[in-house]
């Protein structure tokens, strides 16, 4: 089955992981085209937020575009050295 869009209803703790981490993994998965993350709600302890990702055949298993197995596989690092 091919995915093509997911809407991800996301609460994360306030802190950690930061916004920025979310998109930076996101944008690794294969078959994302883009994505959109809105801040819906924010109280003491939770930010509460809408992902929107589309893309042609989204990998909803989460691998990195390189198509390498680790999900800490990142594209800057699999350009030298990933041998896929």
């Amino acid at each position: 089955m091919r995915i093509r869009r997911l809407v991800l209803d996301v609460d994360k703790a306030f802190a950690q992981p930061s916004l920025f981490d979310i998109a930076a993994a996101i944008e690794k998965v294969s078959g994302v085209e883009g994505f959109n993350i809105s801040v819906e709600e924010v109280d003491q302890e939770t930010v509460g937020t809408l992902i929107n990702v589309e893309g042609d055949n989204i990998d909803y298993a989460g691998r990195p575009a390189c198509g390498h197995r680790k999900k800490w596989c990142c594209r800057a690092w699999c350009r030298g050295n990933c041998r896929r």
